[in-house]
Parts: C-alpha cells; sequence; structure tokens
C-alpha cells in the first residue's frame, strides 16, 4: 500500500520523496548492515566489554568497503549505542576532510574537542574527577595538550606553561606520551572511551601516527573506517595497512547491497511489494552498483525527471521500463551530482562554491558571511533558509589555518573579493 500523495507544490512532493527514500536508506542500512558484519562487530565488543576498558586490547576496528555502502551507519548503529548505553562511557564520531589533510590532527582536534564538551555536560563531579585524573597523568606537560585540544581548559581550568621546552624527536616523543597519558586519564573504566574516525583515506601522516600510537598504548578504543578504493598503495595509510597483523585489527568489510537486498529497499521505499517493484529494482542494482547512496539520489532523479510517477487513482508508483532503458541516466555518482547542480540557478551554485572552499564543516553563521561579502546584491542564502530547512547544527571548526589554500580557492571564483572576505573571518 502507498501513502497518497495531496495537492502540493512539486518542491513538497520531491522532499516528501526524499523523505520516504531515506527511510528506506536507513531501513536497508539496519536490516543489510548486513547481517554478517553486524553480527561479527557485535560479537568482538560482547567479547571486549566485560571490564569495561579497553586496556590491555591493543587492537583497532577497520570498516572497509567504497563509498556509499553503509560503513558509518554500520558503526554508529552497532557501537554507539553499546558505548553510551551500555558502557556509560563516550562515542566520538569526527571525519578526516580531504581539504584539510595539510593540517596534521584536525579530526583529532575535533574529537578530543568533542569529548571536552561531553563531559562538561556531565556535570562538577564528573568535571572535577576527571581533571584530577588528567593533572596526575600529564603532570606539568598540561601545554602539551592544549596544542591539539584547544578547549581543555574547560575540564581542567586555566594551567602554568609547560615546565620544560623540548625540540626535534625530543618533543615528538614527549608528544605521544602525553597525548597518550592524557586519553587513558580519561578512558576510565567507569567511562570508557571510543573514538571513530571516519574516512582515513584522507588523513594527514601525522594523525595516523598517533592513531597508532593510541591504539597500542592508551586505554581507548579507536574505530576507524576508509574507502578500500581510494587507498594508494604507496601512501602512509596503504603502508600501514600492509604492516598490520590480525593481532593489531579487527577487521570488517562491508559490501554493496544484492538484488534482494535492493528490492527490499525500493518496496519499503515505494511503499510497494517486492513481486510489483522487482523489475524497477533491477534496473536500479544495474545502474547503481547496489551502492546505498546511489540507488536513494538515483530514485529521486528519475522522479524528478518524470520517469517514476505516482498514480493516486490506484494508489501506486508506476515507470516505464523501455523507457528507462533507452533514455541517459547518470549511472556514476559524480556525474549525477554534477547533473543536480547544473539544474539549479546561479545563487545557488555560487553559494556551493563558496561552501566548497571552506571545507565539509562550517556553521551557518560562517556561510552566511561568505554569502554577504562575495554575493552582496544576492538574497541567495536568504531564499535558501525559506525553505523550513533547520538551521545547520554542525560544530564551527577552525577552517581557516591554511590562509593561503583558502585564498587560493577563493581567487579562481570570478568576481570574489578576497581581501573583504578574509578581513571579515
Amino acid at each position: 500500500m502507498c501513502y497518497t500523495f495531496h495537492q502540493r507544490s512539486s518542491v513538497d512532493e520531491i522532499t516528501r520523496v526524499q523523505r520516504y527514500l531515506m527511510h528506506a536508506n536507513r531501513y536497508s542500512t539496519r536490516m543489510n548492515v548486513q547481517a554478517a558484519p553486524m553480527m561479527r562487530l557485535r560479537q568482538f565488543f560482547s567479547e571486549t566489554s566485560s571490564a569495561n576498558s579497553f586496556e590491555g586490547l591493543r587492537k583497532t576496528v577497520l570498516v572497509t568497503g567504497c563509498a556509499g555502502v553503509g560503513k558509518s551507519e554500520l558503526v554508529r548503529r552497532v557501537v554507539r549505542p553499546w558505548v553510551i548505553k551500555d558502557l556509560s562511557g563516550y562515542f566520538v564520531q569526527v571525519k578526516f576532510d580531504q581539504l584539510q589533510q595539510s593540517s596534521p590532527f584536525s579530526a583529532f582536534r575535533s574529537a578530543f574537542g568533542d569529548l571536552c564538551e561531553m563531559i562538561a555536560a556531565r556535570g562538577d563531579g564528573t568535571v572535577s574527577k576527571i581533571s584530577k585524573s588528567i593533572l596526575s597523568s600529564v603532570g606539568g606537560a598540561t601545554g602539551t595538550v592544549s596544542e591539539i585540544v584547544p578547549n581543555l581548559v574547560k575540564i581542567i581550568g586555566s594551567q602554568p606553561p609547560d615546565s620544560t621546552e623540548v625540540t626535534g624527536y625530543e618533543r615528538q616523543k614527549r608528544f605521544d606520551y602525553v597525548i597518550r597519558k592524557f586519553v587513558s586519564a580519561i578512558s576510565l573504566p567507569e567511562h570508557p572511551v571510543v573514538i571513530f574516525l571516519d574516512d582515513l583515506q584522507w588523513a594527514d601522516e601525522a594523525s595516523l601516527r598517533l592513531m597508532h600510537n593510541l591504539v597500542k598504548q592508551s586505554s581507548a578504543l579507536i574505530v576507524g573506517s576508509y574507502r578500500e578504493d581510494e587507498v594508494l598503495p604507496d601512501s602512509y595509510l596503504g603502508k600501514m595497512l600492509r604492516m598490520i597483523t590480525e593481532t593489531d585489527v579487527f577487521k570488517i568489510r562491508v559490501l554493496p547491497l544484492d538484488i534482494g537486498a535492493v528490492e527490499k529497499m525500493v518496496s519499503y521505499g515505494l511503499r510497494m511489494s517486492r513481486r510489483l517493484i522487482q523489475p524497477l529494482a533491477d534496473v536500479v542494482l544495474q545502474k547503481t552498483d547496489g551502492n546505498t547512496f546511489f540507488i536513494v539520489e538515483l530514485l529521486v532523479s528519475i522522479y524528478n525527471e518524470g520517469l517514476l510517477q505516482y498514480d493516486s487513482k490506484r494508489q501506486l508508483w508506476k515507470w516505464d521500463l523501455d523507457e528507462l532503458h533507452t533514455r541517459k541516466i547518470q549511472d556514476d555518482l559524480v556525474d549525477l551530482f554534477m547533473a543536480k547542480i547544473n539544474h539549479l540557478d546561479a545563487d545557488d551554485r555560487a553559494i556551493l562554491t563558496l561552501a566548497a572552499c571552506i571545507g565539509s564543516n562550517f556553521s551557518e553563521s560562517t556561510l552566511r558571511t561568505l554569502c554577504d561579502a562575495a554575493m552582496p546584491n544576492s538574497d541567495g542564502i536568504t531564499a535558501c533558509n525559506s525553505t523550513g530547512r533547520p538551521a545547520s547544527s554542525i560544530t564551527e571548526v577552525d577552517c581557516y589555518k591554511d590562509q593561503g589554500k583558502f585564498k587560493m580557492l577563493l581567487n579562481s571564483l570570478t568576481g570574489v573579493n578576497v581581501k573583504e572576505i578574509t578581513m571579515k573571518l
């Protein structure tokens, strides 16, 4: 039985279709995150949670697979509730950014910053206990920790600078030791810490070394995910993956959806029986190779192009298989998104371009500042906010450490006043 669309604007219908299909995405991930990987991951955590501590585990969890197959969702659905509900611990998720590879420890800065916020939110009792644990562990080296944990002051208050200054190799050794002690001071048996590092294929070398260091000698558990088809053999991650052994890592590979899972996903999304949608599911699998994210985008795309229509009289979706086979439909995810971007008006494309200059994480206020400076005669950002979508809740991050690269990106945009923008930021 399909949901019947009321007579609304095309924008409302598209939004509703996207909502149904995104529910289908979550449903498919839930049932296909896939039984075998989910069971393996749950079994691993059930075997390691008896003591509520990862001290001595010396192992990392790596989730691999192509982009869009549900790696992150698997970790969120299995690991996050286990850590928060079962262990009363801290679960922190951060992503490495392709545009921030020249900024060492960018993801770890976000992770440790989020961790401090979580600790502070638990109240004075927890803050006092963690503060004493940190100060006892790192001693007079809190300045070293502050290099990578800027908001540490929320936990331990203001502290004097490090008592000794070292350089070169000795400085690196002290940094590794102090950060390791800092993480262990927070990851206590009653509140263990799990750090999920997403998109490791874009991690900088310094972050990967720190990750390896924490895995070997801290009481926190590090979970990582990466796109296996985007790891170059001579990259630092590629070399690291060749060096690790089965005793160092618990590895899970997430595969694309098979025809049975695609049928379930399309059936759920369109609220129709698997028997009726089976021909459409065959075309979807052929076009997407079972990529979960691509499936949702493709169905929305063919709906927008009029190739997938709702018959309100019969309360069923209908499609023309011959048209789907003969009409040129983008069967590459990048091409599909390029086609979507090209259909936007000039103001919306300009906003996306400016957002891309910042990176993957930014606040609405930052984007508005950029738009006000670069597009003074446009109301594009206002138009975006009039759709009724909630404002972004992404935490502001320091996106401008590499000012040279940022200015270079802005200079590539025709008509952008780089000096005015950077002064406002």
